[in-house]
């Protein structure tokens, strides 16, 4: 199992990361889901690379790091699609510098979501970045908009805490996961309808039978895609 995860989180450097759609509209909770660590990778299983890092960068954000053991923020309440509002350790690479505060990252790893940080004495293109960050408002950059975080100082009774690196989080992780740990990161996101299969239409219903008369699908109201809320279980 070990070898297995940790080849995950090489392989996780060279996907793609989909950002998850800010909600918008009607949101529909969903029962929770459970994405097994070990069904990385298999063919025909949902539980790809793409899908992990996303919830890897939720999961981050939605428990705390503390002594190399993660804890779950009792009070966290999905307030976007980025997770809740407390601070979390952000680790990243500056691909563009905005201002002399504002810097555009790209995620640790060379394909992985693009995101704005506010940041005091904002570093060089190419320099690695690990702040301590809350979400904040979209930051609009050339006709692109993009998730924007804030540096905040973390005190700890007193003292600042250094941010924790990346691998030491990630190796914290597949301790966790390999000893039975489960970890629940909330999620909203926009995905495909399920009752029109994403077309927007389904077949009229008339007395109980299906006639060939497309009308539009109530569930989605046309769009062909829902926004949900949903609970994902990490586990072995």
């Amino acid at each position: 199992m070990r070898n297995s995860v940790l080849l995950l989180l090489f392989f996780l450097c060279a996907c793609p990361f989909a950002a998850f759609a800010a909600p918008s509209g009607t949101i529909t909770e969903l029962p929770s889901e459970k994405f097994r660590v070990s069904r990385i990778g298999h063919f025909g299983e949902p539980e790809t690379t793409e899908r992990f890092y996303n919830l890897w960068f939720l999961l981050k954000q939605q428990y705390d790091f503390t002594d190399g053991k993660f804890t779950s923020r009792k009070d966290n309440k999905t307030k976007s699609a980025f997770g809740n509002a407390g601070r979390f350790p952000f680790h990243g690479t500056v691909t563009e510098k905005i201002s002399d505060r504002t810097v555009l990252c790209r995620l640790t790893g060379p394909n992985p979501l693009i995101v704005a940080i506010e940041i005091a004495n904002a570093p060089e293109v190419g320099q690695p970045v690990a702040a301590w960050v809350m979400p904040a408002s979209a930051e609009k950059h050339d006709g692109k908009t993009y998730p924007k975080f804030r540096e905040m100082a973390s005190g700890r009774d007193g003292q600042l805490q250094p941010v924790p690196a990346e691998a030491d989080m990630q190796k914290a992780f597949i301790s966790a996961i390999e000893a039975g740990k489960t970890f629940s990161v909330n999620v909203v996101e926009t995905r495909k309808c399920t009752a029109c299969y994403g077309k927007g239409t389904v077949d009229e219903k008339v007395s109980m039978r299906l006639v060939p008369n497309k009308v539009t699908c109530e569930t989605c109201g046309g769009a062909g895609r829902r926004t949900v809320k949903v609970r994902i279980v990490l586990q072995k």
